[in-house]
């Protein structure tokens, strides 16, 4: 969701008229105003509404079925603010009930209770009230037993949680708009209302009055009238979960423009925007095309070819990434961007659950940053990360799902995002690129639903590491590392070494295991060194050629921390020490196999001082199979070093034992590494 207007408040608390007579802010770009404005509000989002979020919690097993097909039909009436529906809802039966011989009978269909049914058709046979639940009663079904069934039902949709279901007016003229993120479709239709169920495709009919026009999602097939009234037909023919199927009408001003891909094919990217608003919309949402090109670039095509990519005016102070057709208040560069990166992450993969709700804001608010720097330039990118960082002091993980400003705190967007750009600089950006591709592309996410384990088994096999304590401390784990370093030089003849001492002084008990760029800065020049991380308190011992002026930590940045230089005295002796020895380390994974677009082992060492290296693999006769590099001139540090497996003609290893062999200043070390089909 949302950007929201996003950056400045995650998630608005639409409870009152007097919250959305709040003025939205002009600067959507600078997300240290629209934290400020967050935290402003944060507090009002403990509103009486969410209380009724205790009744809503049911399990993917109790709701024992598989959506397959949404077909929706609405008239919606804005003068007696009156939803008339018809709902159709295809599935297949996924877990035993408690009928004859395990045959489930009741299914479980999310509608709030002040919307009245007036049939139930299809194969339903009946059902019964359960709070804001339907159990209709089908025929006896068994696992795997396809199902139809059809509900009739109107009423006035309240307008709750974020926005739901809303009545407007701009300037005198109806608009009505929804959002339906957490768990608030079920507020205006009955639907199985998670978002680990996406239905494979659906079809939305909308009626209203003649001067008005209806936006959804997909792509529109028809428009019909009729005494006074208009129908607009949709469909979208990807899979879509319940809270990204959306309504946008009024009397909507359209500007056509159009994206054409590297291989020439157009998308439609309609403007939908208040006749008031139409030129300052055109303008504000220019970029969106080119911003489609960036992501295509790094993360692959756009996910619904053949349908549009929709932008739709909505009176909610911020934006949400209903599945081609974002809503939004405004045209802000960051909010644009954010809402079109949600096509990829939260609506082509969704997170399966509200716990991994990261997955779909810290990737699209990470994606505001790879705009900019695409636009700007690597300063402007690393500027926009440091705005986006805070002293966070919760972890990513979401416990309490049922209190939506939980799900969409600001640590979801904003650490979310660091988690990506730590990865990028762990990985480097070959790797990590490579990552976001596997991601989007993998078989068993694409168009369905994903969780931070599911993300972390795409990183481990791209990049042929073990991110496990990555994940652990930054997803699962509270805070950041504070990191306090203090040093002190000592010379040895021509030679001096520096004795470095770094602790993590963070009160939460995670202790980070992180490897950290210091930069030495001489007279004239500098050099950066990696150094791996992982105890409360370590310490280095440094051999430098030169004296050094000046020691600084993570001096890119690419740790969400704090780091303050203090006393060398200050700090314990009884650190661990850590001294830079020559050593070529354990090869990560070993054995290995490859799979298709995945890279081949890791190869990690360390080097104790400057000069030349060489790293070359060689099979189990002796035989070199690949150089990695020759005498490449390499300064004291750690150094990992990725493999794709191809051999020095460019075709793929064969299986068998292969040996890894650095040489460095006169020195040799090896490994041995095994690959298997």
């Amino acid at each position: 969701m949302r950007r929201i207007c996003m950056l400045w408040m995650a998630f608005w608390p639409i409870f009152t008229s007097t919250a959305l007579a709040q003025p939205i802010p002009t600067d959507l770009d600078d997300p240290r105003v629209l934290h400020d404005l967050l935290g402003r509000t944060k507090a009002r989002l403990l509103d009486q509404r969410f209380k009724v979020m205790q009744q809503l919690a049911i399990t993917e097993t109790q709701y024992g079925y598989d959506v397959t097909f949404y077909g929706l039909e609405f008239k919606v009436d804005p003068v007696e603010r009156l939803l008339t529906g018809r709902v159709e809802i295809r599935g297949r039966i996924t877990a035993a009930g408690e009928g004859p011989g395990g045959k489930r009978e009741i299914l479980p269909v999310d509608l709030y209770n002040n919307m009245t049914v007036t049939a139930v058709g299809g194969d339903a046979l009946d059902f019964q009230r359960n709070g804001h639940r339907l159990l209709v009663q089908i025929s006896p079904r068994a696992v795997g037993e396809p199902f139809s069934i059809v509900i009739d039902y109107h009423g006035q949709p309240r307008e709750t949680g974020f926005l739901a279901f809303a009545f407007r007016e701009h300037q005198g003229t109806p608009v009505i708009a929804t959002l339906s993120e957490p768990y608030f479709a079920r507020v205006w239709w009955p639907c199985k209302d998670v978002p680990s169920d996406k239905a494979d495709s659906a079809r939305i009919k909308i009626t209203v009055p003649s001067f008005l026009y209806a936006v959804s999602n997909g792509r529109l097939v028809g428009i019909t009238e009729d005494s006074g009234w208009k129908t607009y037909d949709w469909v979208e023919a990807f899979p879509i979960p319940a809270y990204l199927i959306s309504l946008a009408i009024t009397n909507y001003q359209i500007y056509q423009d159009w994206y054409v891909d590297e291989n020439g094919d157009s998308l439609s990217v309609p403007y939908y925007l208040y006749p008031e608003d139409y030129d300052a919309g055109v303008v504000g949402l220019s970029e969106t095309p080119q911003m489609l090109r960036v992501f295509e670039s790094l993360f692959g095509p756009y996910p619904f070819p053949g349908e549009k990519y929709g932008q739709a005016q909505f009176p909610w102070p911020g934006g949400m990434e209903h599945q081609t057709a974002t809503s939004l208040c405004c045209f802000g560069r960051s909010l644009v961007a954010h809402e079109l990166a949600h096509q990829w992450w939260g609506d082509m993969i969704t997170c399966a659950n509200w716990q991994h709700i990261w997955l779909n804001e810290g990737f699209a608010s990470y994606s505001e940053a790879l705009y900019v720097e695409a636009r700007s330039g690597a300063e402007a990118y690393r500027e926009y990360m440091n705005r986006m960082a805070s002293n966070f002091s919760g972890r990513l993980f979401v416990d309490d799902t049922l209190n939506p400003g939980r799900i969409f705190a600001r640590i979801e967007y904003h650490k979310g995002a660091w988690v990506l750009h730590m990865l990028r600089g762990l990985l480097g950006d070959d790797t990590f690129f490579a990552v976001l591709r596997a991601y989007g592309d993998d078989p068993e996410l694409k168009y369905g639903v994903a969780t931070t384990e599911d993300f972390q088994r795409v990183a481990e096999q791209v990049s042929g590491r073990d991110l496990s304590s990555f994940f652990q401390e930054w997803i699962y784990s509270a805070g950041m590392p504070r990191y306090l370093y203090g040093w002190d030089v000592r010379k040895s003849g021509s030679q001096f070494q520096v004795v470095l001492r770094i602790k993590q002084a963070q009160k939460d008990t995670t202790t980070f295991s992180m490897p950290i760029r210091l930069r030495v800065e001489y007279d004239g020049g500098q050099e950066d060194l990696l150094l791996e991380n992982s105890q409360r308190c370590q310490t280095y011992i440094l051999p430098l050629t030169q004296q050094p002026q000046r020691l600084l930590l993570d001096p890119d940045d690419w740790i969400l921390k704090t780091a303050a230089e203090v006393p060398f005295e200050s700090l314990s002796e009884s650190c661990e020490v850590v001294p830079l020895t020559f050593r070529l380390k354990p090869i990560m994974p070993n054995p290995f196999r490859f799979h298709e677009r995945l890279s081949g082992p890791s190869f990690r060492f360390t080097l104790d001082s400057a000069g030349p290296a060489t790293l070359r693999i060689y099979n189990a006769l002796g035989q070199e199979v690949k150089t990695l590099f020759q005498d490449r001139f390499l300064d004291p540090g750690s150094y990992n070093i990725p493999w794709n497996g191809l051999n020095a003609s460019g075709h793929r290893i064969s299986s068998g034992v292969y040996f890894v062999v650095l040489h460095h200043r006169g020195r040799i070390a090896r490994q041995k590494f095994l690959f298997i089909l």
